[in-house]
């Protein structure tokens, strides 16, 4: 018998809709005009293959499953904290078929925007209680700062 991803999918629903609700958590801010930003741009997500892949590993051991559900959403917000600079840094018009945040708000609101999203990662990262992963999830940013820069260095190399 084949498995199917939706089949994967739906056994994974209910953890899923956990970490969906997490991941919605971070759009809670104090301004309602950033918080419906934060929240059209956390609900525009994709597939939720990143934390779907999370939990799958997570389950192969014995695991917490809170730690594991926030692990998940921590993951799914740098991958959108992630897409936000890198549609500032590419100047990109549309993603999805859906304009960006950079094509309606200046980049600077944008990097802060996408820095927002990056602390709510780091924050259900370190909540997780798990010093190893925590060191992963560091060293994950750290990476994605650092390919962030050599993009600018590199698109820009006449101005440097």
């Amino acid at each position: 018998m084949k498995l199917r991803t939706q089949d994967v999918f739906e056994a994974m629903r209910d953890d899923l809709q956990r970490v969906e609700a997490r991941v919605e958590q971070a759009a809670e801010v104090e301004y309602p005009v950033v918080e419906t930003l934060v929240r059209d741009l956390v609900r525009a997500g994709g597939k939720r293959l990143r934390p779907l892949l999370v939990l799958l590993a997570g389950r192969a051991y014995d695991y917490d499953r809170e730690a594991l559900v926030t692990a998940a959403a921590g993951v799914e917000l740098l991958h959108t904290a992630s897409l936000v600079h890198d549609d500032t840094i590419d100047r990109a018009a549309l993603r999805r078929g859906k304009p960006t945040l950079n094509s309606m708000l200046s980049s600077g609101a944008v990097i802060l925007l996408g820095d927002y999203l990056f602390d709510q990662s780091e924050m259900n990262a370190a909540a997780t209680h798990h010093p190893r992963d925590l060191a992963l999830f560091e060293s994950t940013l750290a990476n994605i700062y650092a390919g962030d820069m050599r993009e600018i260095i590199d698109a820009n190399r006449n101005e440097y």
